[in-house]
């Protein structure tokens, strides 16, 4: 019998917390952490835990002198061992080396179909039962097999009791009449057919899922994008910064560390829209956008803050040191080809303020506002610091 196959995840064998309860304590131990990797550990000890119930039953048999005890014995063995050893390689986490079966539900199964064809030629008189215990391995599997694997699973099942029948005939006849085998080998060969087709179903309604629950992640994805993302540049939008913006002030407020935000105003835009046509003003803007994203480092945020407006989020910087980030940006511009339109290629103007407290964040941006009216003011293509 086989765990349900699961994508893969990290197995974490770390104890439980001291706090918690026997039971998780418990769980903790047998099963791992919570997650995917529980999930395989637990069925497949739940297929232990049915093996190992099947022993009292068979010993039951014995008694009963409806089954050899040394037959009993050499299976409950070959069971037990197959059972106990695919649930240390799954709790251990080696199972995880195998990306397209980490449930080792194939292996699991064919250990399984060949036990129940042994147990059908060791039961004698309740080797009917076995059958219900084969059909019970690919049910098991249902939802870790794909349409292939159903298909040649129910036909080893069926070719390991055909074998097995057929031995039997041969062996002890008088125990295994030849019709009677012929009207078992019939229902097997049916009931096995029908749990291929069940099992190939199911694998397609969940392959199905699957693609739906992708799609609908993208969309998601997208979706947040459109309401966090500005569609020309793929900078973040205004709501998102001022989000950002709110969370990094109360941040700043915990820790006593100042911020910094740069206003960036390009110059001279509208002729670029006016002359080139808007198509041309877009160009520039992307380009802008790419080129700052650039020469920022990988903490700081960049949005669209409207129009030709940008706005940089410094964390941990005072106004000093994000003339030098300017600076860098100003560099990165003078690379861009001159045709774009603006007068002495891409020059802006910025005004920098710092910002200490969530209350501050707006007073914040005017002061960045107003250095940078003041930096147009003196002849643009400069960033000053509000006073």
């Amino acid at each position: 019998m086989s765990a349900a196959a699961a994508p893969s995840s990290p197995a974490a064998c770390s104890p439980p917390p001291p706090d918690a309860g026997w039971r998780e304590r418990l769980s903790a131990r047998l099963l791992g952490p919570p997650g995917r990797q529980r999930v395989r550990v637990a069925q497949t000890l739940l297929s232990f835990g049915v093996i190992a119930a099947y022993v009292p039953i068979q010993g039951a048999a014995v008694l009963l002198g409806l089954m050899p005890v040394a037959d009993m014995l050499l299976f409950n063995a070959y069971n037990l061992s197959w059972a106990f050893a695919f649930y240390l390689l799954i709790r251990s986490g080696w199972n995880l080396r195998l990306s397209r079966d980490p449930a080792l539900t194939v292996p699991q199964c064919v250990f399984a179909l060949v036990g129940s064809a042994w147990a059908y030629g060791i039961c004698g008189p309740t080797r009917g039962a076995m059958l219900v215990a084969m059909m019970l391995v690919l049910v098991f599997s249902f939802f870790g097999l794909r349409v292939g694997q159903a298909r040649w699973l129910a036909l080893l099942g069926f070719g390991l009791l055909a074998g097995v029948m057929a031995y039997k005939v041969s062996t002890d006849p008088l125990a295994y009449e030849p019709r009677v085998e012929m009207i078992h080998l019939t229902l097997a060969g049916l009931f096995l057919f029908a749990v291929a087709v069940l099992a190939g179903r199911l694998t397609r309604m969940r392959q199905r899922l699957t693609e739906q629950r992708t799609a609908l992640q993208e969309a998601l994805t997208r979706i947040q994008e459109l309401a966090t993302r500005d569609p020309l540049t793929g900078l973040l939008n205004r709501r998102a910064m001022g989000e950002l913006l709110a969370q990094e002030a109360a941040r700043a407020q915990r820790l006593g560390t100042p911020f910094s935000v740069v206003l960036f105003d390009l110059d001279h835009f509208k002729q670029v829209n006016d002359r080139l046509g808007h198509a041309a003003g877009d160009e520039v803007l992307r380009s802008f956008a790419q080129v700052a994203m650039g020469r920022v480092r990988k903490t700081d945020a960049l949005a669209r803050w409207g129009g030709e407006e940008f706005l940089l989020l410094l964390p941990d910087t005072v106004p000093a040191c994000a003339l030098t980030v300017v600076a860098r940006v100003r560099e990165g511009l003078v690379a861009l080809p001159s045709h774009i339109g603006l007068p002495g290629g891409v020059r802006f103007s910025a005004g920098v303020a710092a910002c200490v407290a969530p209350e501050d964040v707006q007073p914040a941006l005017e002061r960045a506002d107003e250095a940078l009216y003041q930096a147009k003011a003196a002849g643009r293509d400069r960033c000053l610091v509000a006073a």
